[in-house]
Order: structure tokens, then sequence, then C-alpha cells
């Protein structure tokens, strides 16, 4: 019986250490996720200006398919951010799956020891 109680009690332990290092994880990520969301936003605030300015100075048309190397730097980089951003925020959905995976575990055990099961 003994054997039994302590190694429900030790996986229960695993169970919450794991959840904690995957909060943590998710923590970290979303604020990661946060970050790149603000990077996207001023990249785009800037290819707004540097379109507005070539076009006051007269660089490219108002065509806008014609851009300048500036501007495809600039939304190279976007892309990029972008990226990182989409699959950043793929694994911060997969990790917060697997934390309340964990959590409703966590949360039923102590119910399943009080009654005896």
């Amino acid at each position: 019986m003994f054997r039994k109680s302590y190694r429900k009690a030790q996986a229960q332990e695993d169970l919450k250490q794991e959840l904690q290092e995957k909060m943590m994880t998710s923590k970290e990520l979303g604020l990661f996720i946060n970050n790149q969301r603000n990077v996207i936003s001023q990249l785009k605030d800037k290819i707004e200006q540097t379109r507005k300015e070539q076009v006051l100075l007269g660089l490219v048309s108002t065509d806008p398919n014609q851009v300048s190397t500036e501007e495809e730097k600039l939304i190279a980089e976007y892309n990029k951010q972008k990226d990182t951003y989409k699959q950043s925020f793929d694994k911060y959905e997969v990790i917060e799956g697997r934390s309340r995976e964990n959590e409703h575990i966590v949360e039923a055990q102590p119910r399943e020891n009080a009654t005896g099961l």
C-alpha cells in the first residue's frame, strides 16, 4: 500500500514540476511574442514612412508595385519577423495546450486520493 501511494505521490510531484516548467516557458514565450508583435508594428510604420518620404521626394512614383531598395530591405525584415512570430505563436499554443492538460490532471489527483481511488 505504501509503495503504491508513494509512486502516486512521486508521479504527482513530477507532474507539478513539469507543469511549472511549462508555465515558465509559456510565460517567457508570451513575452517574446508580444515583443515580436511590437517589432512587426514598428517595421510596418517604417515601411509606410519610407513610402511617404520617397513619394514626396519624387524618388518613386505613386505606383504601389514599385518599391525602393530601402523598402525592399524593410519588407524582407518584416517578413522574417512575421515568420518568427508565427513559429513562436504556434509553439506557444502547443505548450499552453499541454499545460492545461497537465493542470486538469494535477487538479483531479487530490480528489482521487481523497476518495481512495
